[in-house]
């Protein structure tokens, strides 16, 4: 699915301690400018119970210019500045700044067959301010808003779930994918992926995880946290390796998506990105 077109999201804005706070809702507008050049204004309206929180100041509209250099997306402003990059097809990532706000963000979008599962974190320095789980649909003569629904955790959606994995380049060029199932057990998951495993353990919402990759390979050690649909995770290896991911999960629907990105010695190695659905239903 095209990130060009209308459409109306809807953002859930969690705390920093993960309490849900309200919804921005917001119309989308991705339209051609020119050769691989693109504008995009955003029609944002806070809900009531946001009056008093910074995301408030995000009600109006806002544009910026865009342009696409291979698989890099660059935010040229005015009210975004930044760079984004396209992970394979119909997912993406980006960072930058909102000046006239003051925050930083970083930002995910992952398409599905008729929606896109969004989000990221707003943040002043390491304060995070604001952290956002959403959902866009392309917009209809209908006066519907999409919005999230369900349990947060995937485990209560299904313990079975079966999928693809892609392994990309850091320039973001899909270099293979495979089939991938999980099954979710109490506190864990363990992804097959084909040679080997990965067993995921987390101790609690937001303390720390283990993960172990092979029979051979030691445990990896390092912290998580979840807030609504969405779970962070961020793992760091005295050899130099640190990954950073995160989940969102649609659970209406049954979708869950994963990025992986993995940094050696500081550089961006690699990046994995996990698209999976419930064993059920495709049975």
């Amino acid at each position: 699915m095209s990130f060009e077109g209308h459409w109306r999201v809807r953002e859930h804005v969690f705390d920093a301690d993960g309490r849900a706070l309200g919804t921005v809702r917001q119309r989308r507008i991705l339209e051609s400018t020119g050769p691989n050049s693109f504008r995009l204004t955003q029609h944002c309206t806070p809900d009531p119970s946001l009056d008093d929180h910074p995301m408030a100041r995000f009600a109006g509209t806002h544009v910026f210019d865009l342009e696409i250099d291979g698989t890099i997306r660059r935010y040229l402003g005015p009210a975004v500045v930044g760079t984004g990059q396209m992970l394979g097809e119909g997912t993406m990532w980006g960072e930058g700044i909102w000046p006239i706000f003051g925050h930083a963000f970083q930002s995910y979008s992952v398409s599905l067959t008729d929606k896109q599962l969004t989000g990221g974190v707003f943040s002043n320095g390491n304060a995070l301010m604001a952290q956002i789980v959403g959902v866009a649909q392309p917009e209809t003569d209908e006066d519907v808003w999409p919005e999230l629904t369900g349990p947060y955790r995937p485990e209560a959606v299904a313990v079975h779930w079966i999928g693809t994995r892609s392994l990309l380049g850091p320039d973001g060029e899909v270099l293979s994918t495979q089939d991938v199932t999980r099954q979710y057990s109490e506190g864990s998951w363990t992804d097959d992926l084909g040679p080997e495993t990965r067993t995921v353990s987390v101790q609690d919402s937001t303390g720390t995880l283990h993960i172990q990759t092979g029979t051979e390979s030691p445990a990896i050690t390092g912290v998580s946290r979840r807030c609504g649909w969405s779970l962070e995770l961020e793992w760091v290896q005295a050899d130099g390796l640190h990954i950073r991911a995160f989940e969102a999960l649609d659970a209406a629907d049954g979708h869950l998506a994963t990025i992986h990105r993995l940094y050696r010695n500081h550089q961006l190695a690699g990046i994995e990105v996990l698209r999976l659905t419930p064993e059920e239903s495709h049975e």
